[in-house]
């Protein structure tokens, strides 16, 4: 998509809003229900870091069960791209390769391909998941609020009558 991200509505409120166009509702997620376990079919470390990844956002209430195949895709791709990286620290960026006349030549190592497409789905998915600064700062991240008892004395706006 060309242009500005848009911002979130409560960006635009806390701005202001100088061109008074309507500022839409946010969607409410509440009936969505709670993110489950991660998939079966995800390796050791791709639910390691889906974990994390439900721990370290719970604290904003942005992940609901509607997310689950953004951030299975997340902890996927970082489970692959682990793997590669470990792959090429092991066996180096360039291999040797045996041709079918028995020639020896030196070839890129697949998986830095590998690597790199795991890397770029990571940041797509992350983005969309807030995990880094930028996208979060356009969500709806605001830390849960617990309730405080003192609130209602300090709005109360009638004590002087």
């Amino acid at each position: 998509m060309a242009g500005r991200r848009p911002k979130s509505a409560a960006t635009r409120v806390a701005e202001g809003n100088p061109g008074h166009r309507p500022i839409p509702t946010p969607m409410d997620f509440s009936a969505a229900g709670e993110i489950p376990k991660p998939p079966s079919w995800m390796d050791t470390l791709a639910k390691r870091e889906y974990k994390r990844i439900v721990e370290s956002l719970s604290d904003l209430d942005l992940l609901k069960a509607v997310d689950v195949a953004v951030l299975a895709s997340y902890a996927t791709a970082y489970s692959r791209w682990i793997t590669a990286e470990k792959q090429i620290a092991e066996q180096g960026t360039v291999i040797s390769v045996s041709g079918s006349t028995g020639q020896t030549k030196l070839v890129k190592n697949p998986a830095l391909t590998v690597g790199s497409d795991a890397q770029k789905q990571m940041l797509r998915a992350g983005s969309l998941l807030g995990l880094n600064p930028a996208d979060r700062n356009r969500l709806n991240a605001a830390p849960k609020q617990i309730a405080n008892p003192f609130t209602a004395l300090m709005d109360d706006t009638n004590l002087d009558d």
